[in-house]
């Protein structure tokens, strides 16, 4: 048997910290729903989605639904932020904002939670999509629909030559409620 060496034993402990911090940063990386399940990320290319953005459109008017409570986090290197949005009658009725810090660290958290929180609705984050879809960075783009209601459930954006840009989008709740 060949004794250890102080070396050897240091090594070992460098190289659990390098793995202990690389399993803690993609836990960070990886949304999490408060049942513990994974939340779908940016990674995935929108041509795998199930459902084209016309046909969630479709399926989404097709629903009918005017009033709903809908809870969203926004994530990226600058924020982390969740809305929870009652829109009434097509209408934003409460907004309510929790920020919180991005993976740098910073909070970006809006003034006016109300104007902000439009872009978050389900008509908002349809009109996200169309303004990406149009323009050169749309290879960069994953999107995933509600099967049933045609909703956004996820967005996200990385493009692979720039840092510090990418941002998420996932809805955690849906609620459809009595006009």
């Amino acid at each position: 048997m060949i004794p250890a060496s102080p070396g050897g034993c240091m090594l070992a402990v460098i190289g659990t910290l390098v793995i202990s911090t690389a399993v803690a940063v993609f836990a960070f990386l990886v949304p999490v729903s408060s049942t513990g399940v994974a939340l779908p990320t940016p990674g995935d290319a929108i041509s795998e989605v199930p459902l084209d953005l016309e046909n969630a459109e479709t399926l989404w008017h097709a629903a009918s639904i005017d009033s709903y409570r809908i809870k969203v986090q926004i994530g990226g290197a600058w924020r982390l932020n969740t809305y929870t949005i009652t829109v009434q009658h097509g209408e934003i009725t409460n907004a309510v904002v929790q920020c919180g810090p991005g993976m740098v660290g910073l909070v970006d958290c809006p003034e006016d939670a109300q104007a902000a929180a439009h872009d978050f609705t389900v008509a908002g984050l349809f009109t996200q999509l169309h303004s990406i879809i149009d323009t050169d960075n749309a290879a960069w783009l994953t999107a995933s629909f509600d099967p049933a209601l045609g909703y956004p459930m996820s967005m996200g954006f990385d493009h692979p030559e720039i840092m510090d840009e990418e941002w998420f989008i996932n809805v955690l709740s849906f609620e459809a409620l009595p006009d």
